[in-house]
């Protein structure tokens, strides 16, 4: 049950009187730049951060910029939102990464899901979490993680072991072979990779 609302009305991004019109891009036309994340528009011309897309992230903007200074010293790399985080510091925490079951299987991939209540795993009683779950949707084709997504406590920080394992497509064997600390809201999600692998055998 919810107790609060978020009203989000959006953003503005100021880019007027950057010159940009010499490039034929007008920011006051909406959808004049494209919000691909691709951040290179033109030769010469790179956008990162907030306006750039796909999402608004302070981590997408690091990441963007980064790629930025690469592609500018000559640098053949291009960006990959693949294992992309997303984090919401609320009480409890949220984080996700990849995609959801129903945007897997809309994707062709035919995937499922194993979901574990954190509440009444080792960490949820050390904390006294109230509720809290830790979801991993897994392709079957390939045995990897494509999706992870956490509510609870440390979910902000436990969420990066399935975005690397994402962004390095880690067999799902692996996953399950790795030794998590105890008792951490990560021994769950590690708990989640076993069942997966037997699921897969």
């Amino acid at each position: 049950m919810g107790h609060v609302v978020l009203l989000a009305i959006g953003r503005e991004f100021a880019l007027d009187g950057l010159g940009l019109e010499v490039y034929g891009i007008d920011p006051s036309v909406r959808g004049s730049i494209p919000l691909d994340g691709r951040i290179r528009l033109q030769d010469g011309l790179m956008l990162v951060g907030d306006p750039a897309g796909p999402e608004m992230h302070t981590h997408v903007s690091h990441y963007q910029g980064e790629l930025a200074v690469r592609m500018a010293l000559g640098e053949d790399v291009r960006p990959d939102y693949r294992a992309l985080p997303r984090a919401t510091y609320t009480d409890p925490e949220a984080a996700f990464v990849g995609v959801s079951l129903a945007d897997a299987r809309k994707a062709g991939i035919d995937a499922f899901e194993l979901v574990a209540d954190l509440a009444t795993s080792a960490k949820g009683y050390a904390v006294e979490a109230a509720g809290g779950h830790v979801t991993i949707v897994v392709d079957r084709r390939s045995g990897e993680l494509v999706g992870t997504a956490i509510a609870g406590p440390g979910a902000s920080e436990a969420i990066h072991e399935a975005v690397l394992a994402i962004k390095a497509r880690t067999p799902m064997a692996v996953l399950a072979d790795t030794i998590h600390a105890f008792p951490t809201t990560a021994r769950v999600l590690g708990g989640l990779f076993v069942e997966a692998a037997k699921e897969l055998r």
